[in-house]
């Protein structure tokens, strides 16, 4: 049966230390066929066995690894690149300070990238690039500063690019696109610079954010696709006037403006109300509650959301829940599923 084996996808979705359990029967490396793995919400006590395993697993041709819950520089560091072909990751930053040498990558996703990385780094050792596929490319995740200095590297191989969202400026992106000659398009839809109605099922609402319309009719049915909606606190009071009917899951994350007496005065949830259709709302996560929303506030939502049955919370912040009784029944008759998340620094 081992010989059998060319594709696997190891998950602990659901239960605990199944992956463990599975490597213990069955270790990777006995698997001599192996071509292509991919591992998902990994547990710390799996990368013992994994760092062993994959080593030895030289004949893999396309590894995908997505899980936040582990630190992907101790499996990337020992992945075997030799014959790989096909990648893919959230973030790129262990993989390019595991690269010393070119690779003969060609289909790389990844979750999100600067366009400094691209043309400086990537494209140097990653040659055979053919089909990247990148969620953002945002000066956010940049890692250098522009420097004419430094030598930019072409893609001459490539000739099918998808970006999910491309947050720098359309000159940035025609530079961008001359560093890729070969690039082909083979129909209309190949290409897509700005769509109505938005195509993604998740959309992130920053402040600054703009949005041009040729007529008042394409406003209306803009965000349709959306179910997964990101957006600060004063985002919501900026931007109530878009509107996104079919949100499912909502995440509420701190921005630079600190909720004091002004921002109090302004009727929160109506705009809230105005921006996203609360009763479809299922899940909602608050990564830094107290910078977010006020208690008063969220025993609205809660009953403004007849839906609603799921959140994601610090346990710090939970815990000042407990300071408003009727927030604390509302939050014991809705919410069936509660996930208690320690949050990184990034989202505080």
């Amino acid at each position: 049966m081992k010989q059998q084996i060319y594709s696997l996808h190891l998950s602990n979705k659901d239960t605990s230390r199944q992956i463990d359990t599975f490597l213990s029967f069955l270790p990777l490396n006995e698997l001599s066929h192996l071509q292509t793995l991919i591992l998902t919400q990994i547990e710390k006590e799996n990368i013992i066995k994994l760092k062993s395993m994959l080593a030895l697993s030289t004949n893999l041709l396309s590894f995908k690894l997505i899980s936040s819950e582990i630190d992907e520089d101790e499996i990337i560091f020992i992945l075997p690149l030799s014959n790989l072909q096909k990648l893919s990751i959230l973030s790129l930053r262990s993989f390019q300070i595991h690269i010393q040498q070119t690779t003969g990558i060609t289909h790389l996703t990844i979750f999100n990238y600067s366009l400094e990385q691209l043309i400086y780094q990537l494209f140097q050792y990653v040659p055979m690039l053919t089909y990247p596929n990148i969620e953002y490319i945002s000066k956010y995740n940049r890692s250098m500063k522009n420097n004419d200095n430094i030598h930019k590297h072409n893609a001459i191989n490539l000739e099918k690019l998808i970006i999910g969202e491309f947050k720098y400026d359309f000159k940035d992106f025609a530079n961008f696109i001359k560093q890729i000659p070969n690039l082909k398009i083979s129909d209309k839809s190949s290409i897509c610079i700005y769509t109505t109605p938005y195509l993604s099922n998740t959309f992130q609402m920053e402040p600054n954010t703009i949005t041009h319309f040729r007529t008042i009719s394409y406003k209306s049915n803009l965000f349709d696709k959306v179910t997964n909606l990101i957006l600060t606190h004063q985002s919501i009071i900026d931007k109530c006037q878009y509107h996104f009917p079919n949100v499912t899951s909502l995440t509420l994350i701190s921005s630079d403006e600190v909720i004091n007496d002004s921002l109090e005065q302004i009727d929160f949830i109506q705009c809230l109300k105005m921006t996203v259709n609360l009763s479809k709302l299922i899940h909602l996560d608050i990564p830094k509650y107290q910078k977010i929303i006020l208690s008063g506030n969220l025993l609205e939502l809660l009953k403004e959301s007849s839906q609603l049955s799921s959140m994601k919370i610090d346990p710090f912040d939970l815990t000042l829940l407990y300071n408003n009784e009727e927030l604390c029944e509302y939050l014991k008759k809705m919410i069936k599923k509660l996930n208690i998340y320690k949050y990184s620094t990034t989202y505080m």
